[in-house]
Parts: C-alpha cells; sequence; structure tokens
C-alpha cells in the first residue's frame, strides 16, 4: 500500500512492475515518481513550466516518458533512469496528446485525437501517422503493433481498423460495419467488440475468425490464443474462434 502526500493525476505500471506516480506538488505544475516492485521510490522529476497528464517506465526498466500539456499543445519527455539529464524531448502544437505506450522492443508510441507519433528507442521522432480527418474512437496495442480505430464522425455507427508496426508503417486495415463496442489486443491478436459479433484478427488485420448472435455484452477480452472473454453486466463468457 502506497500514499503520496499530493494528489494522483495518473497511474501506471509496467510489465515488470514499477510503478509511475504523478501527483500535484506545491511549487510546481507536477511531479513524477517512480517506484521499483517493492514500492522503493528510485526516480523523481518535477515540472515547473508544464502540466504533467501521465508516465510509463519503459519494458527495460531504463527509461521514462512523460506527457505533459503546455500553454501551446503537448510535450514528451524521455529520461535515463540512471541519470539525471533529459535523454531526449518532444513537442507538438494544436495537439493534445492523450497518452503513451511502449513497445517491448523499446520504441515508443504517442497519440491524439488525430494523430499518432512514433520514436525509436533512443527517444528520437522518427515518422507521424495521420488519421486523414478521422476521429480517433479508441487504439490498442498488442506485441509489435498498434491499432487504431478511426470514424468519419464523433458519435460513430462505423469505423475503421488500422494497424501500424512501432516505425509507424501501416500493416493493415478492417472496416466495422456496426458500432464498435471495445477493441483489445494482446500478442499478435486484436479483438473487435460490435453489439451483435466478435471479429479476432491478427496484427495485419486478416480476419481470424467471428462469433455472430451476440447480444448484451460489454466488453471483450483476449484470454489465450483465438479465445475470448465475454462480458456483460451481469456474467461472462468465454468463446472460442
Amino acid at each position: 500500500e502506497l500514499t503520496p502526500s499530493g494528489t494522483i493525476f495518473s497511474a501506471t505500471v509496467s510489465d515488470n512492475g514499477y510503478l509511475c506516480l504523478t501527483t500535484e506538488c506545491a511549487g510546481y505544475r507536477g511531479m513524477v515518481t517512480v517506484y521499483d516492485p517493492s514500492l522503493e521510490p528510485i526516480y523523481e522529476w518535477y515540472s515547473s513550466s508544464a502540466w504533467i497528464v501521465s508516465a510509463e517506465v519503459s519494458p527495460d526498466n531504463r527509461s521514462l516518458a512523460v506527457v505533459s500539456y503546455t500553454f501551446t499543445g503537448s510535450e514528451i519527455r524521455i529520461f535515463d533512469l540512471n541519470k539525471t539529464a533529459q535523454k531526449a524531448a518532444f513537442s507538438v502544437t494544436d495537439t493534445v496528446l492523450l497518452d503513451t505506450h511502449w513497445f517491448s522492443a523499446g520504441q515508443l508510441c504517442a497519440y491524439s485525437t488525430d494523430q499518432a507519433f512514433f520514436f525509436d528507442s533512443g527517444g528520437t521522432w522518427t515518422s507521424t501517422y495521420g488519421y486523414d480527418g478521422r476521429f480517433l474512437i479508441d487504439c490498442a496495442f498488442g506485441e509489435g503493433f498498434v491499432v487504431f480505430a478511426l470514424s468519419q464522425y464523433r458519435a460513430a455507427t462505423t469505423c475503421t481498423l488500422v494497424s501500424c508496426d512501432p516505425n509507424g508503417r501501416e500493416l493493415g486495415t478492417a472496416d466495422i460495419s456496426g458500432e464498435l463496442i471495445s477493441l483489445e489486443a494482446v500478442g499478435t491478436e486484436a479483438l473487435a467488440l460490435c453489439p451483435d459479433s466478435a471479429i479476432l484478427y491478427s496484427s495485419s488485420l486478416s480476419e481470424k475468425g467471428t462469433i455472430s448472435g451476440l447480444i448484451g455484452f460489454k466488453y471483450g477480452l483476449i484470454r489465450s490464443r483465438s479465445e475470448a472473454l465475454l462480458i456483460s453486466s451481469g456474467y461472462a463468457e468465454v468463446h472460442t474462434f
């Protein structure tokens, strides 16, 4: 159990158990504290110029990515947890970054409602994937890929799924004819849940199977390869594709 002194803005836990807390701090616009798996603090960073939104430790436990808002847009700062100096920085104007995600090989993706930015393991910006005027409905990260659900309208009754690799290169697309209720990615598979069906895709969005005739499910989770746990408000079912 951990009780920080300030209000918590966000909390993330890496696959290796490193906890990142972004909190308020008197005299600053926020601070980030990194804890090891035993909840011992190992790194702190204070922001005096931007409002911290979220932070996450890389899969190798060596780097920290911090997302914050400025008066003109958003910025990402990347730190080496073994050093005090900043490793890399990236800023974008008139764009609100929603969050970041580390890929297992050390690349980083930061996404907003209208575009996504990709960075190499050193924190250098390598590419941008624009949504071509479409709105981001949802996104999910798997092993070595990310799936964006994009729609021409904010209230989406249909959408297009787009898969990209860690370098921002498009791997494949797939159209969803109904409303997208949830999007999940685990390993090399992605699962799209619609009001009456669940569709399982590969990382390149090739369809691997469909379950039709569903009613009332609110969320879908990939339980194991080609197997999904579908959840409603009162019960859950395991389905195999």
